[in-house]
């Protein structure tokens, strides 16, 4: 749980945030990917796709032939333009960064170029620490509800997957593990550590050796067909058993085999 610091601007009313907003046309209006309206300006200091293509044109510093230049992208997104030359709405950017797997960036800009070189490229990211870094406001600290995390609820909590319904990226549902785990992948909804003899994507079947249908709530229980009982000879007074149970065991003592 991500406890949330006093951040709320009196400038802005409920639903939008920036707590160094002076005007209220500065504020920004919550995204959270639909989970929620609640949020604040996250306490954050800068230190050193879902689908979605989106494209910067640097129009302020023209690169020429010869000589190097240096270009800074701001990371807002009325300055980038989406595929159809529309400029980018909030939803738009930030569900392009919630799952961004490529930055290209233009090698040649004349007909006639024979070599270019990238020098360095660095990226600001921003983090919960003081980093001894200027404080950004324009980041955004949703309250997430339950099953969400993430400064703008853009991921699912452990125990939660994501499903293709509701807004956005999807909702966050409970794992669906046939009540055998309560761990699962994200992303695809595939159960990790299956309990009571269970095993499957989804805990949905039993493990060799036992018989059940877990998708019906049945336990899994050792097969006797598959299993040998065995009775310890030094608390029973002969090997008969009947199905997991030793039928002879010395001064009334049992022994189950499990």
């Amino acid at each position: 749980m991500m406890n949330k610091p006093n951040t709320t601007s009196s400038t802005c009313p409920a639903g939008q945030f920036n707590n160094l907003a002076a005007r209220p046309e500065e504020c920004i209006s919550c995204f959270c990917f639909g989970a929620t309206s609640d949020c604040s300006s996250a306490n954050l200091f800068i230190y050193q796709a879902n689908h979605f293509r989106l494209r910067y044109y640097n129009n302020d510093n023209p690169v020429e032939p010869n000589r190097p230049v240096t270009i800074s992208v701001p990371i807002i997104e009325h300055k980038w333009q989406r595929e159809d030359g529309k400029t980018a709405e909030r939803e738009n950017f930030l569900m392009a960064l919630a799952d961004l797997n490529a930055i290209l960036i233009k090698a040649t800009y004349t007909t006639n170029t024979q070599s270019a070189s990238l020098i360095t490229v660095s990226l600001d990211t921003a983090d919960e620490r003081n980093t001894n870094q200027p404080r950004t406001s324009e980041v955004e600290l949703c309250t997430c509800p339950p099953g969400y995390k993430g400064f703008s609820c853009e991921d699912c909590d452990t125990g939660y997957t994501r499903t293709d319904n509701g807004l956005y990226l999807g909702i966050c549902e409970e794992c669906k593990c046939n009540g055998h785990s309560s761990q699962c992948d994200p992303d695809n909804g595939k159960c990790y550590n299956c309990r009571d003899h269970t095993e499957g994507d989804f805990c949905d079947r039993c493990q060799p050796g036992y018989r059940g249908n877990p998708q019906r709530g049945e336990p899994c229980v050792r097969d006797d067909d598959s299993y040998q009982c065995t009775c310890d000879e030094r608390g029973s007074l002969s090997r008969e058993c009947r199905g997991n149970e030793c039928v002879d065991c010395k001064e009334a003592l049992k022994r189950i085999i499990l």
